[in-house]
């Protein structure tokens, strides 16, 4: 058994303490400002993870950085790979290493919309339980039916092996429409999820690998937070909700059918004003009338001839 030294090498301390400040030096560097808080946590002294259960502003950051890296339809940040919030203020290097600590590598694959659909109901099938395979969106947006029960079937290791029943991810949309399961997406994210199955995510082997092990995670959050956003995530951003700007929505039911407009009363026709409204009759009897003063007019108009004639020829006998 070897002791242990009773006191440390004081060259050796100095020689750590040297890199640790040089580390220091870069961890502390500001890459961007954020006037808003970015979470990943709802309670910091219990842990909850707000990221593994709902949408947030930070899940949406790290997707959205994803898919810009590796310009995909689609990308997706699984909610146990943000591990910190980001305050208010300066955000360093370091800050961003806390966000995605891993290191995971990225990869880009071409999949299917059904593969998706699949992917979408394998991170909600524990909701409203946190969920590490829970998955934060770029460009793609679903609902949770949070009254149907997971239709989702595992194997004994906890992999994806298919669905059975009524799925609980609904009305998914790829760019505002509706998502094809037949179509053809590209989709970004860690290698972890795509390529290595993690959190269960089988369904994606044998997908076709465009991209394989691109960058790391943390390195593609501080470009997009340096060049795409310019060093600024303002609270009028995409960014600027804690909850997120609305692509993960959870309902309790369906929703309620529309209530028909009543049918308008029908319109009664307008009535002939020389005739009275009460009598069916009247109108046929004031054409019956009108021929019959004509028939007189014109008798009136004979006999009156027929005078003239008789006053003007002269008496024959």
């Amino acid at each position: 058994m070897v002791a242990p030294p009773v006191s440390q090498d004081a060259d050796t301390l100095a020689y750590v303490k040297g890199i640790e400040d040089e580390l220091n030096k870069v961890l502390g560097q500001k890459v961007a400002y954020t006037e808003v808080k970015l979470v990943a946590v709802e309670n910091d002294a219990r842990k909850n993870w707000a990221v593994r259960a709902r949408e947030t502003n930070l899940g949406d950051l790290c997707a959205d950085a994803t898919r810009a890296a590796l310009d995909t339809d689609i990308a997706f940040a699984n909610g146990g790979g943000v591990r910190s919030d980001v305050a208010i203020g300066d955000i360093t290097y370091g800050n961003a290493i806390s966000v995605m600590p891993f290191g995971n590598s990225l990869c880009k694959i071409e999949t299917t919309g059904q593969t998706i659909l699949d992917a979408l109901e394998m991170g909600a099938r524990l909701y409203p339980e946190p969920n590490g395979g829970f998955l934060q969106t770029s460009d793609l947006t679903y609902e949770i039916r949070s009254d149907i029960a997971t239709p989702v079937k595992l194997d004994n290791r906890g992999n994806f092996i298919g669905v059975e029943g009524p799925r609980r991810v609904q009305n998914v949309r790829v760019a505002r429409q509706p998502l094809d399961p037949a179509s053809t997406y590209t989709l970004s994210a860690i290698s972890y999820l795509l390529k290595e199955g993690g959190d269960g995510f089988t369904m994606f082997k044998g997908s076709k690998v465009i991209v394989d092990e691109q960058g790391l995670d943390y390195e593609v959050l501080i470009t997009y937070l340096k060049d795409n956003l310019n060093g600024i995530i303002s609270s009028s951003s995409l960014y600027g909700n804690e909850t997120g700007d609305g692509r993960i929505l959870v309902k309790n039911g369906p929703d309620p059918v529309p209530t028909p407009a009543p049918t308008p009363a029908p319109v009664k026709p307008v009535a002939d004003p020389l005739a009275r409204t009460d009598d069916p009759l009247l109108p046929a009897s004031a054409a019956a009338s009108t021929l019959a003063l004509c028939a007189l007019a014109g008798a009136a108009c004979a006999t009156h001839a027929l005078r003239r004639k008789r006053e003007t020829t002269p008496d024959s006998r």
